[in-house]
């Protein structure tokens, strides 16, 4: 056998084997198919990040008429175990359209936000749910995907301290309960705005429903200095574990006792004014 086909055999042979053949300076064919065999079952196949397939449509309002929004901000999804990478984005043009090339087979979801409306999924109609899935085979082009964004609702109101004094730096969330209220838990549904320097405070792109507002002072979650936010920058959600000091509106520190607020679709509700204790460190109730 000459040096190369035994240096080939060797190669496609287990290690143990082929330690033993190459001391003893000779090589079997015989193995040579089953290793190849088992080193192609045992590689790892990467799944198709690109394909041929690609997905289209349009961004509207739901006003009557829709009409189209430009610079709403499309996310597309992979699901279904469908690997395309990280997930992919893209802008809305003057006329609301959008488009995904080079994708492979398989199912996603699409997803588009813009500010002061309510994020929804495709299939969905802005309440939050997961939306429908699309699912393309190779080379296939969808190009009929509407995503309807309502406008979305704002409350707004401001914090006062324990004096009645404006109270800057304080993290204000939008809460729903689950099950009932007694034994329910808060979700928070938006992240942190912070208070400006006048407590004022400004919650928008809800989607219609009930809601809690609540508030904490910033140091309590964060464990740093308050940040300034005007009409509300975003900030951390706040933590709803024991060691928080949450006040909701009207000014309770039990969320059983919290006043709900009801929105419907686009509505602005104002003078949602509460006072804090910003004295309350974590774990006071």
């Amino acid at each position: 056998m000459t040096p190369a086909r035994r240096l080939l055999t060797l190669a496609f042979c287990p290690l143990p084997l082929a330690l033993a053949l190459a001391r003893a300076h000779r090589a079997v064919a015989l193995c040579l198919l089953p290793s190849a065999l088992l080193w192609s079952l045992q590689r790892p196949v990467p799944p198709a990040t690109t394909g041929t397939a690609s997905l289209s449509g349009t961004v509207t309002t739901a006003d009557n008429p829709a009409q189209p929004l430009r610079r709403a901000i499309v996310l597309l999804h992979l699901s279904s175990g469908t690997a395309i990478g990280p997930n992919r984005s893209t802008v809305t043009d003057d006329s609301g359209r959008f488009s995904f090339t080079d994708l492979p087979a398989g199912s996603f979801t699409v997803t588009a936000s813009k500010a002061a409306y309510v994020t929804t999924a495709y299939g969905t109609a802005g309440s939050g749910g997961a939306g429908t899935a699309v699912t393309l085979t190779a080379g296939q082009h969808v190009t009929t995907i509407t995503i309807v964004l309502p406008r979305g609702a704002v409350i707004t109101g401001t914090v006062k301290d324990q004096n009645g004094e404006a109270a800057p730096g304080i993290s204000v969330s939008a809460f729903r309960s689950t099950a009932n209220d007694r034994s329910g838990t808060l979700v928070p549904v938006t992240s942190a705005v912070i208070t400006d320097d006048q407590g004022v405070y400004r919650i928008f792109g809800l989607a219609a429903g009930t809601y809690i507002i609540g508030a904490t002072p910033r140091e309590s979650v964060t464990g740093g200095a308050p940040q300034r936010g005007g009409r509300g920058s975003q900030g951390p959600p706040v933590s709803l574990g024991r060691g928080s000091a949450i006040t909701y509106y009207p000014g309770t520190p039990m969320f059983t006792d919290a006043k709900k607020i009801t929105l419907t679709a686009g509505e602005e509700q104002k003078g949602i004014d509460f006072k804090i204790d910003v004295g309350r460190g974590p774990g006071a109730h």
